[in-house]
């Protein structure tokens, strides 16, 4: 199992992870161009708005299911 990371060593690279921002969790990636993280549904923090949340940690995406298994 995967262990929770602080957000300073998480990927900067668009990488998707899982971010935790003390209250929620989403699956996120980082943009440089934008120097903030984005989940699914646009800009999640962003460095010019005060009001938005600011990702604590994160954790590696897990692997997705074995395809074998599904079909059983």
């Amino acid at each position: 199992m995967n262990e929770w990371r602080t957000i300073d060593s998480a990927p900067r690279d668009g990488t998707w992870i899982i971010i935790w921002d003390g209250t929620s969790v989403h699956q996120a990636s980082y943009s440089e161009r934008w120097h903030g993280w984005f989940d699914t549904y646009g800009l999640y923090e962003d460095p010019w708005e005060g009001n938005k949340s600011h990702p604590t940690h994160w954790m590696p995406l897990p692997a997705p299911p074995d395809a074998r298994a599904r079909t059983k």
